[in-house]
């Protein structure tokens, strides 16, 4: 996470700086601010490999509402191109169960439970993006972009039988959206993107009637979403 609070930083600093001004593209230009609400669908796509090199696959995830929070500065660089850069946080979160013989649970329905020593729990939540959101304007008020960021999210694999734990989960957020200016300031943004985040793993301890130390569990997490942002621009 100090990577990210790092760029994030390094963003708004050479923001603030900025005395660039242009008079093209103004209607969409400087700081701005926003509550976003929609729906995140979060997947893990993971895999447990036994002792022998026996591979068992499965999917796990959850969709949920969302809330968050965008801010940023625009840039203004020609008659109808605005380029944004940013940071936005998005607290939801998504799991998995998996145990050491492959089989699923949804925290829900059936026997497997966090409790059981062969039972892995796979949990990431608080998604931060730093990004650049280069946008065409149509008009005065209407515009369209596309956004490419650079994601963290906190991870936890938990389980009673492992000894491995990763850090946090890096990845590259992509969307696209449309941008209407409203009354008084007031703006509204819809987008519609997919976070594709890095491999996690974690191995057994080795414990008696636990997960071995040949065993190990691993997990790509993506995250579709669809969301729509009204907020302020100073």
């Amino acid at each position: 996470m100090n990577k990210l609070k790092t760029l994030a930083i390094s963003v708004f600093a050479l923001c603030a700086a900025s005395t660039v001004s242009l008079a093209d593209s103004s209607d969409f230009a400087g700081p701005y601010i926003g509550l976003q609400i929609g729906a995140a669908g979060v997947e893990l796509d993971g895999k447990n490999t036994d002792g022998n090199g026996n591979i068992t696959k499965g999917k796990g995830g959850v969709v949920s509402e969302m809330a968050g929070i965008d801010a940023g500065y625009a840039f203004p660089l020609g008659d109808n191109f605005v380029m944004s850069v940013g940071v936005s946080y998005i607290p939801i979160e998504g799991e998995i169960f998996g145990t050491q013989d492959g089989s699923q649970s949804d925290g829900c329905c059936d026997s497997d439970t966090a409790d059981d020593p062969t039972t892995v729990t796979v949990d990431i939540g608080d998604h931060y993006t730093v990004y650049l959101q280069p946008t065409l304007t149509l008009s005065d008020t209407a515009a369209v972009f596309a956004k490419i960021g650079y994601s963290e999210a906190e991870v936890n694999v938990a389980g009673q039988s492992l000894a491995q734990r990763p850090g946090d989960l890096e990845g590259t957020t992509i969307s696209f959206g449309t941008k209407v200016n409203m009354a008084n300031g007031m703006y509204m943004q819809t987008e519609a993107g997919m976070t594709d985040y890095d491999t996690i793993s974690a191995t057994g301890k080795g414990t008696t009637g636990g997960i071995g130390t040949d065993v190990s569990v691993s997990a790509s997490p993506e995250i579709a979403y669809g969301k729509i942002a009204i907020g302020y621009k100073f």
